[in-house]
């Protein structure tokens, strides 16, 4: 690793036939589906706080194989990774683990040097049936449904901003405006859909983030903002959002 390289953050999850998902913070970093053994090298940097951290692994549906105790339906191994180093190979620092055994939830916390003390997010109203209702979330939604159909980027960006400023702190690789032209590029290069192909699932609002977040989801556990793309496959847009500066932001 040179001198000015950054060791970055990552978790290697692996989820074995179980829907299960990986969480820091209470933050989702990934969900997969319980009908293969899915596996993922995680960034985690734009969730890492400096102090006290929480690594959580839990079923979002039921399991559908029973209990193995030598076969543990998740497993998770947060490391420091260096440039060269390679996942699922032996390589980086490890700071946490955990395997999930049971249908139980398993939690670690750990210590970083690493991050901010807190992000913004952190700073969003904490939700409520009766606040989403009378802070506005459904025609929030629906407003970002509608331009998704439509290939209207603009509601993305301007909510959006505060999330493209966090990423831009945390990987220091790319700035917060590059983030932007790509969103950009990407909904608007999809156009508009026809109505007969304007369908969406029903949404699962999952709070997240100590209550402060919610995840927009189907109950499939992929996310809710889903639609044909031009090469036949299913374009799919990940979205956590919170209440913060009198208005709904895309905060994760």
């Amino acid at each position: 690793m040179s001198s000015t390289s950054r060791p970055l953050f990552y978790v290697e999850y692996v989820s074995d036939e179980a829907a299960t998902e990986l969480l820091l913070n209470d933050v989702p970093q990934a969900r997969f589906g319980g009908h293969a053994k899915f596996s993922g090298f995680i960034p985690v940097p734009l969730d890492l706080v400096r102090g006290r951290n929480m690594l959580e692994l839990r079923f979002w549906a039921a399991p559908t194989r029973p209990i193995d105790p030598a076969r543990p339906f998740a497993t998770a191994r947060l490391a420091r990774f260096a440039d060269g180093e390679r996942a699922f190979d032996g390589g980086g620092d490890t700071i946490a683990s955990l395997d999930l055994p049971g249908t139980e939830p398993v939690r670690t916390t750990f210590d970083s040097q690493e991050g901010p003390a807190s992000w913004p997010w952190q700073a969003a109203e904490p939700t409520s049936p009766e606040m989403l209702v009378e802070k506005g979330f459904q025609p929030f939604v629906q407003r970002l449904a509608q331009a998704w159909f439509d290939g209207d980027p603009a509601p993305f960006l301007s909510a959006s901003a505060m999330r493209f400023t966090d990423s831009e702190q945390a990987f220091r690789t790319r700035p917060a405006s590059a983030m932007a032209t790509q969103l950009d590029a990407w909904i608007t290069g999809m156009g508009p859909l026809p109505p007969a192909a304007r369908r969406l699932p029903p949404l699962v609002v999952r709070p997240c983030g100590q209550g402060r977040l919610i995840d927009l989801s189907a109950a499939d556990g992929d996310p809710w903002l889903r639609r044909p793309d031009a090469d036949g496959d299913v374009a799919k847009f990940t979205a956590r959002v919170g209440y913060i500066g009198s208005a709904w932001q895309i905060l994760r």
